[in-house]
């Protein structure tokens, strides 16, 4: 779903609430066979990065995905259509943006979901279960963030 679309889309729907709040929509990349991805609200406070993994729903169970892009919006209306991200998972970036958009490229040349790519591109360490190994991809950072 393009971001145009999803704009269009968003400003027509009925069921809505106010906050006081500047909304943060961000695009988040999932471990699906479907070639979109997602929108998700977060909460101003959680600080999203681009590239760091968090927890979001899905239907009726929670996966992690990874944020691919963020989009501030100035509105104060809700959607009740789109679901808050449940937790942030990295403080720092996974995956860089250089590296993202190069994800993005190589889905839509090759025809294959960004999801299935994105993490088949993450290496085995970088699993749900091991939390406390990380391996970051796109800038080596000082050696005392990476435990391997």
């Amino acid at each position: 779903m393009s971001m145009s679309r999803f704009i269009n889309t968003f400003s027509y729907i009925s069921t809505t609430h106010f906050v006081g709040i500047n909304m943060i929509i961000i695009e988040v990349i999932l471990f699906l066979p479907i070639k979109t991805t997602f929108f998700y609200y977060c909460h101003p406070y959680l600080n999203p990065i681009v590239g760091s993994r968090v927890y979001v729903p899905f239907k009726n169970k929670k996966l992690i995905g990874i944020i691919s892009k963020i989009y501030f919006k100035k509105e104060k209306k809700i959607n009740n259509n789109i679901k808050y991200i449940t937790k942030i998972l990295d403080k720092h970036y996974a995956i860089s943006k250089k590296i993202i958009n190069v994800l993005h490229w190589a889905a839509k040349y090759y025809h294959c979901p960004i999801g299935i790519l994105t993490f088949n591109v993450l290496p085995k360490l970088y699993d749900q279960k091991i939390k406390k190994k990380m391996i970051f991809i796109g800038k080596l950072l000082p050696k005392e963030n990476i435990s391997i």
